[in-house]
């Protein structure tokens, strides 16, 4: 197995494989799921760090692009939520056939947490573990987070007059230059984590900041057999325009994501 970048599934899925430098290879592959449009962007090196850092530790990385972003076939007009929540139960079967594995875990930031989350819940996949950074928890207080990052861009790119015309909407129609379909919105809309029942032999929650959404998951979520919380400050902030050109990611998190991946998958 060697280092490639290639299409796979039936809709053209744009993946990224990173192989394993040692020669003792681990029990499971590991799929990376992307965030949402600019903060994937903003997590792409990010991403390939934490890839490098498993292939040190003798396990196979696929990164993925899903239908209708990035290098993937698809008009990004016709993204849908469950079609997305597919493309990453695909990546887990292509990353195992692959690695010549059987076990599988998937790792994602923010939305992409939680869309792996949302594939574990299918039962399509055999997940050993997942882990979930910073998920997206509640839909609705995510879409408003969206449209307040739309409007605050916005403001600062239009001249005054224009951009005080401005409002901040519970459904934005776009969010940095990825369109929302009222379909693709409404269906963010309803996420809630917290009533997911993700099947996982394990579950690894890491959190940079505890709010009260996260408080609420893990009322949700603490008592269920193999589920772990994990506060880690972020030293660094990658998810900022800044982060884009910054040579360095918070590698507490890459520490913590390598830690419990290597524990629970030997």
């Amino acid at each position: 197995m060697a280092n490639s970048v290639f299409h796979f599934g039936e809709v053209g899925l744009l993946g990224a494989l990173r192989a394993p430098v040692r020669l003792q290879r681990r029990s499971a592959a590991v799929v990376l799921c992307n965030p949402l449009s600019e903060e994937a962007n903003r997590a792409h090196r990010l991403y390939r760090v934490i890839a490098g850092e498993l292939a040190r530790q003798g396990y196979a990385t696929l990164r993925f692009d899903y239908r209708c972003t990035g290098d993937s076939a698809g008009d990004e007009a016709d993204a849908r939520l469950d079609e997305w929540v597919e493309d990453v139960v695909t990546a887990a079967g292509e990353a195992m056939q692959r690695a010549g594995v059987d076990r599988v875990v998937l790792c994602g930031a923010r939305l992409g947490a939680t869309l792996a989350a949302l594939a574990a819940a299918t039962g399509y996949v055999r997940v050993r573990q997942l882990v979930l950074w910073d998920a997206v928890i509640e839909g609705r207080t995510y879409l408003r987070d969206l449209a307040e990052t739309q409007v605050t861009f916005l403001r600062e790119e239009l001249v005054p007059h224009r951009a005080a015309q401005l409002r901040i909407t519970d459904v934005p129609t776009e969010y940095l230059g990825l369109p929302l379909s009222a379909s693709l919105a409404a269906a963010m809309a309803a996420i809630d984590l917290a009533a997911a029942e993700p099947l996982a032999d394990r579950i690894s929650v890491i959190r940079t900041r505890v709010t009260d959404e996260q408080q609420r998951l893990e009322a949700a979520w603490r008592g269920r057999p193999g589920v772990s919380f994990m506060d880690v400050p972020a030293s660094e902030n990658w998810n900022s325009d800044a982060a884009l050109n910054a040579a360095t990611v918070p590698a507490e998190v890459v520490r913590a994501i390598v830690k419990c991946i290597e524990e629970q998958n030997p």
